[in-house]
């Protein structure tokens, strides 16, 4: 009995080095960059980013200039498409997206973050923070990354799969889906908001008189705060939500 527990302590011991191992590996694989670029713009803009699990930050600036960060992370990419392979080192990723970013600009209408090509299908994260003018319409979408939304005029339509989102002083309506990630809405000043809002297990907390009601499985709430106005709806099957 004591020699086969010292044999599965020994096993137990060679898995752990060969795992931490296998992440220092992973590590020394990897490449960071970043790059910048500023759009001029005229009138209200029109404004989509796409995001994998880099997180997206969007405040207000200039009026009549688009600025965005990008911040890179590559792990290098091994792609496969009818029959043709292809390997790229995460310094080859890091060095084409410095070079060509992914944005468009057609006018005030601006798209960020639609990675395409064999270059990069898997392994790369870029986290942007992007100023915008107060007049701006969002659209917004990630995978695990969180999400920072400030102040824009809006209207504000956002998604994630499982991070984050956090949006303030928003003046248009706002519309937010997750699956898991947490939800907080700040009100502006005026705090005035038609609420509807739904999560299937997480909790609904808001500092403005609401009542939550509950349908089958779900959490609702459908409710006027101040004087009406702006629409704010959230849907998440467990993320929880909280309106300040």
């Amino acid at each position: 009995m004591h020699t086969r527990t010292g044999i599965t302590l020994v096993w137990l011991t060679v898995g752990a080095a060969l795992a931490a191992g296998c992440d220092i590996e992973a590590e020394s694989r990897s490449a960071e960059g970043s790059f910048e670029r500023t759009l001029r713009v005229n009138g209200p803009v029109d404004l989509d980013i796409l995001a994998r699990s880099g997180r997206i930050d969007v405040r207000v600036g200039e009026g009549d200039a688009v600025r965005i960060v990008g911040r890179i992370r590559a792990y290098g990419s091994d792609f496969l498409l009818g029959g043709l392979g292809g390997a790229y080192t995460a310094e080859e990723q890091v060095k084409s997206l410095e070079s060509s970013p992914p944005i468009e600009q057609d006018r005030n209408a601006i798209r960020v973050g639609d990675l395409r090509g064999p270059v990069f299908a898997s392994n790369v994260s870029i986290s942007y923070t992007v100023t915008v003018p107060a007049d701006t319409r969002l659209r917004t979408s990630s995978r695990s990354g969180d999400q920072t939304i400030e102040a824009i005029q809006g209207p504000v339509v956002a998604s994630s799969r499982s991070g984050r989102i956090q949006v303030g002083r928003v003046a248009g309506d706002v519309e937010i889906e997750t699956r898991s990630g947490q939800v907080e809405v700040r009100l502006p000043s005026d705090g005035g908001a038609r609420l509807d809002v739904e999560t299937r297990s997480g909790a609904i907390d808001s500092e403005a008189p609401i009542v939550v009601n509950r349908r089958r499985a779900h959490r609702t709430v459908a409710a006027t705060i101040g004087g009406g106005g702006r629409r704010v709806e959230v849907r998440t099957r467990s993320g929880s939500i909280r309106i300040r």
